[in-house]
């Protein structure tokens, strides 16, 4: 079991920019929370990880980030940060408790190759936003 610490990653800016989250605590329904912040909690970019097993066995781990976008507006001579928006992304993984270390790391592989950027109908699909037409 890993402990909780520093995960680093880097966006798709033209010149990529890396992005750190720190642990910050857990919450009651067993989210890790990590955060990226610059020191005031609106607008922090939040990464979340959890893991339950289900009754039967079953492992589900889930992993969610949320990219607030945050403006400054000023009411009165007052400037206060607010979320215009929000962009989330989530993932879900359910094993069998069954299944083995190879298949575990197949399925992380293959899903990390299917977010490349060289998936091309991929991208379209989600960073572009365009529909599916057969």
């Amino acid at each position: 079991m890993p402990q909780a610490t520093t995960i680093t990653v880097a966006d798709r800016e033209s010149t990529p920019v890396n992005h750190t989250y720190i642990p910050d605590n857990r919450d009651d329904n067993g989210w890790w929370r990590f955060v990226e912040s610059d020191g005031t909690p609106v607008g922090n970019n939040l990464l979340l990880l959890r893991k339950t097993v289900s009754a039967s066995g079953l492992i589900k781990l889930s992993v969610r980030m949320q990219d607030p976008v945050v403006v400054d507006e000023t009411i009165n001579g007052v400037v206060r940060s607010t979320e215009l928006r929000m962009a989330q992304v989530g993932s879900e993984w359910i094993f069998s408790p069954h299944s083995t270390l190879q298949e575990r790391k197949n399925l992380v592989g293959k899903k990390y190759n299917l977010m490349g950027s060289a998936q091309t109908f991929m991208m379209k699909f989600l960073q572009d936003v365009e529909g599916i037409y057969g």
